[in-house]
């Protein structure tokens, strides 16, 4: 059984409320400077590149748990669900998103919505790019999530089973082409 002093529990106490105080800090730097700071820089960059979407505040019903979303939006597709013969329901696409939300220390966690078709395609998993102290999250940082929340979004458009088979179990002999 490990034995432990006195100090050590000090310190653990120390880290404890200092903890406490970063999650106070990175809340504050929130509200008076993160949340403006990633909605200009997110603006600026789309603009810049011409990509059309949506930046806007992420709707939430907590307290100092708030977001900011670029979202490429909802649209009709050409794909209709059948209701009967002469009733077909036109499908929406969701185009997929970058998030920054709050996480419940005050840290920003930042994520890729994947895209979905509704009814036909359940929503990936968000895929988290990290989570970052506030003074962590620069312009250089936020244009390298957009390149990656791109190329994401790329990768989904021009699905296909094109892939290499995976290594593991059976795979028959391949065929070489002439």
């Amino acid at each position: 059984m490990a034995t432990y002093s006195k100090k050590e529990l000090a310190d653990r106490v120390q880290q404890y409320q200092k903890l406490l105080q970063n999650t106070q800090q990175y809340r504050k730097a929130w509200d008076e400077t993160l949340k403006n700071k990633l909605t200009t820089w997110l603006k600026e960059l789309i603009e810049e590149v011409g990509l059309s979407a949506e930046v806007e505040e992420a709707e939430t019903s907590f307290v100092n748990l708030h977001g900011i979303t670029l979202s490429l939006g909802f649209e009709r597709t050409d794909i209709a669900k059948v209701i009967d013969d002469e009733v077909h329901k036109p499908l929406y696409k969701f185009n997929g998103a970058l998030g920054y939300y709050q996480v419940f220390n005050g840290k920003i966690r930042a994520v890729i919505l994947f895209p979905y078709i509704e009814d036909i395609q359940q929503p990936l998993p968000d895929k988290i790019l990290g989570i970052y102290r506030p003074d962590e999250l620069t312009k250089d940082l936020i244009v390298e999530h957009l390149v990656r929340f791109m190329d994401t979004i790329c990768e989904y458009e021009d699905f296909d089973d094109e892939e290499p088979p995976p290594s593991i179990g059976f795979h028959p002999p391949q065929r070489r082409k002439k």
